[in-house]
């Protein structure tokens, strides 16, 4: 049995309540939401489900986890650790999250945030080929958002990785139970997904650099009770700042721009008419996913063993890629335990020095 220590966050719960109530017309646009954004979008039709403990330990069986592939050459000291955590009160498991992910700014659909959205894109940068697939979605744009600017503490590092392995990220929900949201990777710079409800979708990347992501998705949803597929296509301009905050902790700002076109005017209209709803769907969505860049860093700072035991169950990633996630929660782990040493041994210093005030005070 897995004793559950910690994230009871509720975010698998809100998504679905979110998928529930998304329109037919919007499923081959959030196909290409989901593409981009790791795939943290629940399916509607699954049951109702609470997101299993981040932090699982099966602490009847002390032993190490031993994948059947060639993750045991990065075999990490993490599953040797000694599990005697004491289980927690449901209360200590409530952890106010609010302080680790911010909302900046709210999103906007503004005609003049459109515009400056527009301005912004970097076009120039592109080759003609890409280019001309910006175009293709521009040329006739039903759709405009532009999600929060959202603040989060996660080792940029992790968050590097899942922006470039974001079928890394789908896999982790799968073993979770959290999705049965599908993706693989085509080639270097592109993906195809099936979120298994009629929803299809592919993606590529146009444009990257460790502070920018240029997406061009295209996405259908057919049905039995449709005469025809309805279709989709968006560009996403993500931007991505790195900072570090007065403990030096590591921060990323981030902020998103989406570009939709239906090449149907009918469901163009009908999106626009119920895009009040749409827009906060959106808007959550990208706060979901940047919660879960942030638990990854902490999974990885504070409990690498469970990081540990996810990767040895993961079928739809290669083996290289597993390695590199393993490197990284190793690197992330140890970079944590000298940041704490740091940390503490700054307060130390501090209370020392307003000790020795406060006697040198009393002195005179």
């Amino acid at each position: 049995m897995f004793q559950q220590i910690a994230w009871r966050t509720g975010m698998e719960s809100r998504l679905k309540k979110q998928a529930y109530f998304l329109p037919t017309c919007l499923k081959p646009f959030v196909i290409c939401l989901v593409i981009t954004m790791t795939g943290i979008v629940a399916n509607a039709d699954s049951p109702e489900k609470v997101i299993q403990s981040a932090y699982s330990i099966d602490n009847t069986v002390n032993k190490n986890i031993a994948p059947e592939n060639n993750t045991e050459a990065v075999q990490t000291q993490f599953s040797r650790r000694k599990k005697t955590r004491k289980k927690k009160s449901t209360n200590d498991q409530q952890i106010d999250y609010s302080q680790f992910v911010k909302v900046i700014s709210k999103g906007s659909s503004r005609r003049s945030a459109r515009k400056k959205g527009l301005a912004s894109l970097p076009l120039n940068q592109l080759s003609s080929e890409n280019r001309a697939k910006a175009n293709n979605v521009l040329r006739k744009v039903s759709m405009y958002r532009e999600l929060p600017v959202i603040s989060l503490n996660s080792d940029h590092d992790v968050y590097q990785y899942f922006l470039k392995n974001p079928d890394v990220a789908v896999e982790i929900w799968r073993v979770m139970g959290i999705s049965k949201f599908q993706m693989w990777q085509v080639n270097d710079h592109a993906y195809g997904a099936d979120a298994g409800d009629g929803s299809k979708g592919d993606v590529d990347v146009l444009y990257r650099t460790p502070t920018e992501s240029l997406i061009v998705c295209n996405g259908v949803y057919d049905s039995p009770f449709l005469v025809k597929p309805i279709a989709a296509r968006a560009l996403m301009y993500l931007e991505s700042n790195y900072q570090y905050d007065q403990q030096k902790n590591p921060i990323v700002t981030h902020k998103m721009r989406l570009f939709i076109s239906f090449p149907s005017q009918t469901i163009g209209a009908a999106a626009r008419i119920i895009s009040p709803v749409s827009n906060m769907i959106i808007d959550k969505n990208f706060h979901e996913v940047s919660l879960f860049l942030h638990m990854m860093t902490r999974s990885m700072s504070e409990h690498p063993e469970w990081v540990e035991q996810l990767t040895g169950k993961m079928d739809g990633v290669m083996d290289f890629r597993k390695q590199k996630l393993l490197k990284l929660t190793s690197k992330v782990y140890q970079e944590n335990k000298k940041l704490k040493i740091s940390q503490a041994g700054g307060i130390s210093a501090n209370s020392n020095k307003l000790a020795a005030r406060k006697n040198s005070n009393v002195l005179r």
